[in-house]
């Protein structure tokens, strides 16, 4: 067996899809099946990537070399939305000639309920061929199961956190740290971007003396966003605070380390947690305290002030009354839902679980 995974970006490219590529190579590495990701020739080059496709489009896929790469057992796996796809209308029958070319074709749709209705239709057609249909999140999973054609090839699957710890990682231990009389340091890491609620936070972390006495703010992520001035003013904040570190988009062995000397994770989604949020899955691998939005689905096995910390929205007013909260905690009270945090991911999360469910619906196609 031999997974050939597509997709427009693979790291150090910035993109959550490409993080998710990569890990799904090692998870099938690891359990010696063989991998091939095929991406753009924009790309770098490592660990069977192979950088080929000039423009994603109908006519310059290279099929030829899809042909040259077939063996009996071959499967593809289709990652979409990804960065560079673009909304190009041709590339829309690609996975059509896939099909054609005998290939058994799992899609691994990363996004939908937000499209518009053009760019949902868009992708309904290009979902029709595939024999599979993963999707990480219970929102998106609800709104493709009752679609025609496409409902009973529609599947669960992980969700792909960007970066996991190495199994010698220890949960950072508050304790120590707070009798020292150090702040609570709280770290903020993905794509800076609509949808993203931590720029008004970090609005009223620059001008609360109160939340600076108590908590340092350390920002990790590159911009996304599609208004540019928006970016410009956001991006000025940021370079100009005082009081909030600003990394922008750095290594992953550095992401680990800032991970590792913090205590907070603080995530505000606007549209709410979910299990397709690789920087959240990221956050409960490393065990931290998780301040997150409420999701609008249920998640299985993740409880309120139990192992992660939900909050109602993303205004700051909640973000800063839910951060005081934790700080009236006791020491083993914070250490409790971060140690918790942790078990929580790899029970759902680890390799092993991600690999055997991917198995499984692989061995049902060929």
């Amino acid at each position: 067996m031999r997974i050939i995974q597509i997709s427009s970006t693979v790291p150090p490219s910035m993109d959550g899809v490409g993080d998710a590529v990569v890990r799904l190579n090692e998870i099938a590495k690891s359990h010696s099946i063989g991998t091939v990701v095929i991406t753009g020739v924009d790309e770098k080059s490592h660990d069977n990537v192979h950088c080929i496709v000039r423009k994603w489009t109908l006519f310059s896929f290279p099929y030829r070399y899809l042909l040259k790469l077939k063996s009996e057992e071959d499967i593809i796996l289709f990652h979409y939305p990804t960065a560079k796809y673009k909304k190009k209308v041709s590339f829309t029958f690609v996975p059509y000639i896939i099909r054609l070319l005998g290939f058994p074709l799992i899609f691994y749709l990363h996004e939908y309920v937000t499209y518009s209705t053009v760019g949902k239709i868009r992708t309904l057609i290009m979902l029709l061929p595939s024999n599979r249909i993963l999707t990480s999140d219970s929102q998106n999973y609800s709104a493709l199961r009752n679609k025609f054609c496409i409902g009973k090839k529609t599947e669960r699957f992980s969700g792909i956190p960007n970066i996991v710890p190495t199994w010698d990682y220890q949960v950072s231990n508050i304790k120590n740290i707070v009798l020292k009389k150090t702040r609570l340091k709280v770290l903020y890491f993905g794509f800076l971007r609509e949808g993203k609620g931590i720029v008004p936070f970090i609005e009223l972390f620059e001008n609360d003396t109160e939340l600076s006495k108590y908590f340092s703010l350390c920002i990790v992520g590159g911009f996304r966003y599609l208004d540019k001035e928006k970016e410009r003013s956001v991006q000025t904040l940021l370079e100009n605070s005082k009081l909030v570190k600003f990394f922008g988009y750095i290594d992953k062995k550095d992401v680990c380390a800032l991970y590792q000397d913090s205590h907070i994770a603080l995530l505000p989604y606007e549209d709410g947690v979910s299990e397709r949020r690789g920087s959240f899955l990221t956050a409960m691998a490393f065990g931290k305290i998780v301040v997150t939005t409420k999701p609008k689905y249920r998640i299985e096995g993740l409880y309120h002030r139990d192992n992660v910390w939900f909050i109602e929205n993303s205004l700051p007013g909640n973000i800063r009354e839910a951060l005081f909260e934790i700080l009236s905690l006791s020491n083993e009270q914070k250490n409790d839902i971060a140690q918790k945090a942790r078990s929580w991911f790899y029970e759902y999360y680890s390799d092993e679980v991600i690999f055997k469910r991917l198995y499984s619906i692989i061995k049902c196609i060929v």
